[in-house]
């Protein structure tokens, strides 16, 4: 087979020199070596410039992401925290220490070395100048609530204020303390306003003591270098309010107890009234007389009523107008002088013998309803529904005379009978005011319930001749004599002319002032 010759240096290349000849090689060499160089130069310089760019991403990186961490550092850190720059410059640091391996070109190495330098710088910076303002909001915070404690203080203890003061002016002017770099003009407006608070807290404090003394010490100069004149005017009228608030204070303690003793005072004469119309009583006069639980008005009125319950019940139909007259007023507008608020109102016209006792507890009931808004409706609603009734009970005629000489007893037993319909639905919890409406099944105004009330023309005649048929004679004259114009019957302590007078059964009644009496 042949032989394939084989190439190497010492290989002899064919030509004119004959098969055996060395090529000269180092011509070739010295013009490539020139280029080589010039390229590894050229590939370690753009190395080191994308070192030094990935360096510029890096750090601008770094800045994005550690800007936002120290803000929310910030945020979360307490006011004045005293390792806040230091202890982010040292996680910071910690992190570049972490990034910067890598580089191998000294160009990219040195970048890192100077940005990270000057970042490291800048951030630290930034953290101090963060730690600087905290402990100014931390300064600032302190002493707000160093001025608030003792403006407390102050407000409950103005005596206080000489040392408050002085305790407060000294830290402020403290070499050492942290308003020491303060600007003096700075302070000296910082001194001024923490004369004028706690000046006005100790004024507040006097004037909440004693407003009339506070007014009396401004008028007499005694708070005018301790306050600005400009302030003068609001402490005289916080002053001025907080003393008309004392005196509006006084008025209302004292008819809070002026109202408690009213009410424990009507609390007795309930008692003594309940007492007293029992089938056996037990207290005296000189029981009502030692009850330092009444007022002296009251006391009064229970002897008179006790005394009064010892002697006979006046004629019904006397009762019967009184109290109706007395219901109507108890249900007038609160702006009408008549209405009635004081239910002495009633125990007196019961001793002076207008109403009887079963009148009277009804009226004094009906009184303590009327003070409630529902109470008061019912007794609106019960008057007009009277009103309603009546004609047809106790029609008038000519002249307006009564055509039914018992209608006005008639009327009143009507009345009497609505009266306990009622009271039997509040005590069962019931709707009282269905008994006076038309649309309701219990209406007590239908026509077979008012028409038993009514006598017939016979009846009427039939009592006209004095006979009963079965029906209780009414109270009615059986003489009448136009009095003597010299008669007078004895009220209220004084001799009262005598308008008219009656003979009903043997007994003589008196018409004085418009209304019947008997002795």
């Amino acid at each position: 087979m042949p032989k394939i010759q084989e190439y190497g240096i010492e290989t002899r290349a064919q030509g004119p020199g004959g098969i055996n000849a060395v090529p000269d090689w180092s011509g070739v060499l010295r013009g490539v070596a020139p280029a080589l160089n010039q390229f590894y130069e050229k590939r370690k310089e753009i190395e080191q410039r994308q070192e030094v760019s990935d360096v510029q991403v890096k750090l601008a990186q770094a800045r994005a992401e550690w800007t936002v961490k120290m803000q929310e550092r910030a945020a979360k850190a307490p006011a004045g925290d005293p390792t806040f720059a230091e202890t982010f410059s040292t996680d910071f640091t910690e992190y570049l220490s972490t990034q910067g391996q890598d580089y191998k070109t000294p160009a990219g190495q040195l970048a890192w070395q100077e940005g990270s330098a000057k970042l490291t710088a800048g951030f630290t910076e930034s953290a101090g100048l963060y730690q600087i303002q905290s402990a100014g909001v931390k300064a600032k915070q302190d002493y707000l609530a160093a001025m608030d404690q003792n403006r407390n203080a102050l407000v409950n203890d103005p005596s206080q204020l000489q040392a408050v003061l002085e305790s407060s002016l000294a830290a402020l002017n403290d070499p050492n303390g942290m308003y020491a770099l303060m600007p003096a003009d700075q302070k000296a407006i910082l001194a001024r306003e923490t004369k004028n608070d706690l000046a006005i807290s100790a004024f507040d404090g006097v004037a909440r003591q004693n407003p009339r003394e506070a007014i009396r010490q401004l008028n007499a100069g005694e708070w005018d270098t301790l306050v600005d004149a400009d302030k003068r005017n609001a402490l005289e009228s916080r002053a001025n309010t907080l003393l008309r608030a004392q005196e509006v204070e006084i008025l209302r303690s004292a008819a809070n107890a002026e109202k408690a003793a009213r009410l424990e005072s009507k609390k007795a004469m309930d008692e003594y009234i309940q007492d007293t119309f029992s089938d056996g009583p037990t207290k005296t006069v000189q029981d009502i007389a030692n009850d330092d639980r009444l007022q002296p008005g009251d006391k009064l009125t229970m002897i008179g009523v006790v005394e009064r319950s010892t002697k006979g019940e006046p004629a019904s139909e006397i009762s019967h107008q009184t109290s109706s007259e007395l219901f109507k007023r108890l249900h007038l507008p609160d702006s009408d002088p008549n209405k009635i608020t004081d239910e002495n109102v009633l125990n007196q016209a019961y001793m002076d013998s207008l109403l009887t006792r079963t009148d009277l507890d009804w009226l004094r009931k009906e009184h303590a309803a009327a003070r409630t808004p529902e109470g008061d409706m019912l007794g609106k609603r019960m008057d007009g529904f009277f009103q309603a009734i009546e004609p047809q009970i106790n029609a008038k005629g000519v002249f307006g005379l009564p055509t039914d000489p018992t209608g006005a007893e008639s009327m009143y037993r009507f009345e009497d009978m609505v009266r306990r319909k009622i009271q039997e639905y509040r005590d069962a919890k019931k709707d009282p005011f269905s008994l006076l409406d038309p649309a309701s099944p219990n209406y007590l105004g239908k026509p077979e319930t008012v028409g038993s009330y009514k006598k017939s023309l016979n009846q009427q005649i039939q009592v006209l001749q004095g006979s009963s048929i079965g029906i209780e004679a009414p109270i009615a004259p059986t003489a009448v004599d136009t009095a003597p114009a010299v008669e007078t019957f004895p009220l209220n302590g004084e001799e009262r002319p005598v308008q008219e007078k009656k003979v009903v059964k043997g007994l003589t009644y008196y018409k004085v002032d418009g209304q019947w009496y008997s002795k």
